[in-house]
């Protein structure tokens, strides 16, 4: 695949990370997937499980919300993306943060695409409480 290709499926991925669209994400996956948070020691593999956890996910973050994009390519079948957020976290976030605390989170993701589908991500999450 191409780079344009592969990024294409991540960036509609991401463009489904939102409230109003969370229940969408899923579309971007494959049939079999791998869905992986090694530092929260989390490993899904059924649309469910990872669809109720990214509503989880995005009902802790609170807007505004800055991205600032670090890094990324993509070789054949795989992507790596690196990039910073910047949120405030709300209350029952899946990182365990206090609420009203500001974040700044390192997110490093590893794809790998099958036709036009995520069929493995891993999320690297780094944050710290800033504020």
């Amino acid at each position: 695949m191409k780079a344009e290709e592969v990024f294409a499926v991540v960036d509609r991925h991401f463009n489904f990370e939102t409230p109003e669209l969370i229940d969408r994400v899923c579309e971007t996956f494959a049939d079999t997937i791998l869905w992986e948070a090694p530092a929260r020691n989390l490993v899904f593999t059924e649309h469910d499980k990872i669809a109720d956890h990214y509503r989880k996910i995005v009902a802790g973050i609170l807007p505004p919300i800055k991205e600032e994009k670090i890094r990324r390519f993509a070789s054949g079948n795989e992507a790596f993306d690196d990039r910073i957020i910047y949120f405030t976290a709300g209350k029952d976030n899946v990182w365990g943060v206090p609420a009203g605390k500001k974040v700044k989170l390192r997110l490093v993701h590893y794809f790998q695409i099958q036709g036009d589908k995520i069929c493995h991500e891993v999320g690297y999450e780094m944050w710290q409480i800033v504020s």
